[in-house]
């Protein structure tokens, strides 16, 4: 072990164990399905910043080349696992089925097991020496193979592809709600960044810039989680409901959790977000929750609620609906809009007295009329008769 490479390697180490972290607190929140995708991107991070903060402390170039295949694992995931979050995060789950998925597990698995075997065919580097012109011993590799430009050419792809998708949400979705694919992007850009400088050959004390990049990303990215619900279904869902909605509105996750509610609903609910929002709506908004506790999902329903206002009651039309994504293939959770009909109710009971009052009134006169004509019918008998 080389005791002068700890101050480099334990911030690594202790990246690995925040990502692999995130990772489980992720996999705890999977009733969203971008979160299955995001916990394996984390897992793969966690495995590449172990693997190299590992090789550092290793004197030995076997042991050093065995934990360079173990950070691989983690390297050549990846890309893969980052564009399947992305198009799942968007909304594009229509394409993750299993034809596409293996076709995306074809080039990670052959680079890892050309990795593994490269002493045999050299296809992803020909030679590794240890390097001992800096201050700090170092791997070099002497000359990279063809199959080292492959996969760099096939992660870039993958990361342009996402990184356009990621922009073309962040300018579909509501300005409040933009600060989440920024933190996306950036933790995109960072640590690829960190990349290509390693492929043009910028080293950082001879050491690969792109695992301490990953240090910056995972503050970025744990802030984002802890701050803003980086992992919430908002995105998708504002991106065709206007928070200023007149209507209330109110958007459950799988488990019926408040995710969100504009201010329409926080007045129809005399609540603030910071009440609703993370919990359930069982507890939020009981009789509500009753409505629709027993039905599907996937099932819509209508119904009507009376909810106090202030100080006067408030009727309103509940509209529940599933929530799904753009191919419509995955319910992503519920949306609940309250219409208030209260002037429309007070309208119809209105008339409901008006024609109440003028049925009784002609009763009345029909009474009157057929009196006065009996009485004169009375009155000709008698005549007639005299």
């Amino acid at each position: 072990m080389d005791w002068r490479l700890i101050p480099y390697s334990l911030p690594l180490l202790l990246t690995a164990a925040l990502s692999a972290t995130i990772a489980l607190y992720s996999w705890r929140r999977r009733h969203n399905p971008a979160i299955v995708p995001f916990a394996l991107l984390m897992a793969a991070i966690a495995v590449w910043l172990l693997g190299y903060g590992l090789l550092l402390l290793c004197t030995d170039l076997s042991l050093r080349l065995f934990w360079s295949n173990v950070r691989d694992l983690g390297v050549v995931a990846t890309p893969t696992l980052w564009l399947v979050f992305t198009l799942q995060y968007t909304g594009r789950c229509h394409l993750l089925h299993r034809r596409f998925l293996t076709l995306l597990a074809v080039e990670p698995t052959l680079t890892w097991l050309i990795l593994w075997t490269n002493d045999w065919h050299h296809l992803f580097y020909h030679s590794v020496v240890w390097d001992w012109t800096g201050p700090i011993p170092a791997l070099r590799v002497t000359q990279y193979g063809v199959w080292f430009w492959i996969n760099v050419f096939y992660s870039y792809a993958l990361l342009l592809i996402s990184t356009l998708l990621l922009l073309g949400l962040y300018h579909n979705v509501a300005r409040p709600h933009r600060q989440r694919t920024m933190i996306l992007l950036i933790y995109t850009f960072v640590p690829w960044l960190g990349s290509l400088l390693y492929i043009l050959g910028v080293r950082l004390y001879y050491l690969d810039p792109t695992p301490f990049s990953f240090m910056l990303a995972g503050l970025v990215i744990g802030w984002g989680l802890l701050r803003y619900r980086l992992l919430d279904i908002a995105p998708i869902a504002y991106a065709s409901v206007i928070a200023g909605l007149h209507d209330g509105v109110i958007l459950l996750d799988t488990r019926n959790w408040v995710v969100d509610l504009n201010p329409a609903a926080s007045r129809l609910l005399d609540l603030t977000p910071a009440q609703a929002v993370e919990r359930p709506l069982a507890q939020v908004w009981p009789a509500g929750w009753s409505l629709f506790a027993n039905r599907d999902a996937g099932e819509e329903m209508r119904a009507s609620v009376t909810l106090q206002v202030g100080s006067q009651p408030t009727v309103c039309d509940l509209h529940v609906s599933p929530l799904r994504d753009v191919s419509n293939c995955l319910v992503l959770g519920r949306l609940l809009v309250l219409h208030d009909v209260t002037e429309r109710q007070q309208a119809q009971e209105a008339l409901q007295r008006a024609r109440v009052e003028l049925e009784k009134r002609v009763q009345e006169r029909t009474a009157e009329l057929l009196a006065a004509n009996e009485a004169l019918r009375r009155e000709v008998d008698e005549a007639t008769n005299a």
